[in-house]
Parts: C-alpha cells; structure tokens; sequence
C-alpha cells in the first residue's frame, strides 16, 4: 500500500514539472530581452490631423492585447476590458482605422511626473478625437498611477491620447486607466533616459519614439 502511494505521489510531481503552464507559455511570448535598445532615424513626412469616426457601443469582444510596432521596437499593451470598457472600446476602434500608425509619442515628462504621452497625429498635443463616454478606472490611492499602467488622457471626456509610465507617478485621478505594459518596458525607459529636448522636464523628448503601426490581438 505504502509502495502504491509512493508511485503515485511521484507520478503527479513528474507530471507538475512536465506539463507547462498557460502563463510560462505567456512570458515565453512577450518575455523582455536583455539587449540594448536600438532606434532608427524614422522621421514623419506629415503630422496632420486624421479623420476617424467613434464607435457607437462598447464592444462585445474585445482584444487581449494592442500591440504598438515602433521606430525602437515592440510594445504590448495588455488591455484591461473588465474594468475600463469604453476606453478600450474606443482604443481599439481607433487602432482599427489606422489612427494611431506614423504618428510621434510627442511628450515626456521627467519630475513630478514620469509618462509618455502619444496618440496625437499632430504631434501637438491638441489635435485628439473626444469620446464622450465617463472616465472609468481611476486610480483609487491618492491619483497612484503605477509603472506600466496605459491611461487615456482625459479632456472633457474620452480623449486619443494616451499616458505611458514608465515609473510609479502621483497625478490627479482624471485619466482612465485601459491597459499595462507587459512587454517594452525598456524602450519607455530609454526615452526617458534621454531626457527633454531643451534640458526642461516636460514637452519633446530628446529620443523621438514614433508608432510605426498599431494592432490589435
């Protein structure tokens, strides 16, 4: 009887290290290099403005994942459906019309506040598209945006540009929190490495980071 148990016991152990799981196989996917990140001199012919419509609902299957295809490399953004709806909704809208491909991440901050903004095809920062939909999944500690956390930058309701942070960052709890940044972190690192253009701590990054291409999982 001993000996019956013993085998079993040990079958099962085998069996744990043997069969992978679905998050290892997840992290394989989207596992971060330790390798340098490396830039091309992309430029934009244009920076105007883009003419898209809105959705008129809030979709019933949403994607898993917004992938932005950059001038420095890869960025996946895990969305948070469950919790931010509309904001993804709308996100994913404007990915599907193109919105977001060839346009500059036109704003860093580096004091007070740790983000990259994007999302603007002017490159000016007022150039969005409003979504009229509530905020939704606002930071409910003291406005605590954590690192990694994607936000859309909320003016009078939902706008397209969003915030990239790149560290922990108190801001007043106004943008809606839609995604994590689960793979590229280092590139959002590098650009703020690079510090602003004019040695300030707020406006154009000195490192240009441009979306090449965004897509939808």
């Amino acid at each position: 009887m001993r000996k019956s148990l013993s085998i079993t016991s040990l079958a099962i152990l085998f069996s744990i290290f043997l069969i992978p799981t679905s998050s290892a196989e997840h992290k394989a996917k989207y596992a971060s290099k330790d390798v340098e990140v490396n830039c091309d001199d992309s430029s934009l012919s244009s920076h105007n403005s883009k003419k898209v419509a809105v959705p008129s609902k809030v979709l019933k299957r949403f994607p898993k994942f917004i992938e932005l295809e950059t001038n420095c490399g890869l960025i996946v953004i895990r969305t948070d459906n469950a919790a931010a709806p509309r904001a993804v909704t709308f996100m994913t809208s404007l990915v599907q019309q193109k919105y977001f491909d060839e346009t500059s991440c036109h704003r860093l901050t580096t004091d007070v506040t740790s983000f990259i903004q994007c999302g603007d095809p002017t490159g000016t920062g007022m150039g969005d598209k409003v979504y009229t939909y509530q905020k939704e999944n606002l930071p409910r500690k003291s406005g605590k945006y954590r690192e990694g956390s994607v936000a859309i930058q909320n003016r009078d309701g939902i706008s397209s540009q969003f915030l990239l942070f790149y560290d922990d960052t108190t801001l007043a709890p106004n943008h809606s929190i839609w995604g994590k940044v689960i793979h590229g972190m280092e590139i959002l690192e590098y650009i703020a490495e690079g510090g602003v253009t004019g040695g300030g701590t707020d406006g154009a990054p000195v490192r240009s980071l441009i979306i090449k291409r965004a897509i939808i999982r």
